[in-house]
């Protein structure tokens, strides 16, 4: 037994002393033996659960169950949002569950939906995922920085790949961030659309020149255009133009 937590509220004669044991609990067929705390009285030896063991018991038993039903526990949502460096209010905002949904759930206060932990997992593996939720949820701002570096990472692996060797980097750049678009994954969308004039085209062809492997990427929702900066060069392209 250790640490004197005060007199015994049970007879007010001894003093309390957190103490741990290890019991077994069973969920979805799966069984764990998890610590428990509580406080005993070193004199009549009564047993009290006081707030903070109470506590550290209920985030001890939804991190099992969590486990148990196959879902994220606290610690790996954590873990994802600070992959991309959300903060947990803009997180929540993101994904949705309320202002101090991410609070509970990496505190394993409480355990996440199971369409919560699916859309986190495959925002963890496949970030395209997120900047969409981001956009919807009119956030983009908060990943916004993390667009580049990822569609980067994507155009390096797939050149190492050799899957598009015909093409420069900057070429599988500019396709990877073009999939970030949903509206190109409508069937016929852009069947028919407009040639880019002379001096976009040329401007586009200056632009590429001219990147480097910093080269960042944003998008301006209100304008259906994306924006690609180089440096202190910014050249907002209008691609894939539906016909007028």
């Amino acid at each position: 037994m250790k640490s004197n937590l005060g007199p015994c509220p049970i007879c007010g004669e001894g003093q309390l002393h957190l103490t741990h044991s290890a019991e077994e609990f069973t969920e979805n067929g799966k069984s764990a033996m998890i610590d428990v705390r509580m406080e005993v009285c070193d004199h009549c030896e009564s047993e009290v659960v006081g707030k903070e063991s109470a506590r550290a018991n209920k985030r001890a038993v939804a991190k099992f169950r969590k486990e148990a039903n196959g879902l994220l526990t606290g610690e790996q949502v954590a873990a994802i949002r600070a992959k991309y460096d959300l903060r947990q209010d803009d997180a929540a905002a993101i994904f949705g569950g309320g202002p101090v949904a991410f609070s509970k759930y990496e505190s394993d206060d409480v355990a996440q939906s199971t369409a919560m932990d699916r859309a986190l997992r495959v925002c963890d593996v496949y970030p395209p995922t997120l900047f969409q939720y981001a956009w919807i949820a009119g956030k983009v701002d908060a990943i916004e920085k993390h667009i580049g570096p990822f569609v980067s990472y994507a155009a390096q692996n797939i050149q190492a790949r050799g899957i598009a060797s015909h093409c420069d980097l900057q070429t599988i750049r500019d396709i990877v961030f073009e999939t970030l678009r949903f509206d190109i994954w409508e069937a016929g969308k852009y069947a028919s659309h407009t040639k880019a004039s002379e001096t976009e085209t040329k401007t586009l062809e200056v632009t590429r020149k001219q990147a480097t492997a910093t080269s960042a990427w944003s998008w301006d929702s209100s304008k259906g255009s994306q924006h690609v900066k180089f440096g202190n060069l910014t050249t907002s392209i209008q691609v894939l133009k539906a016909a007028a």
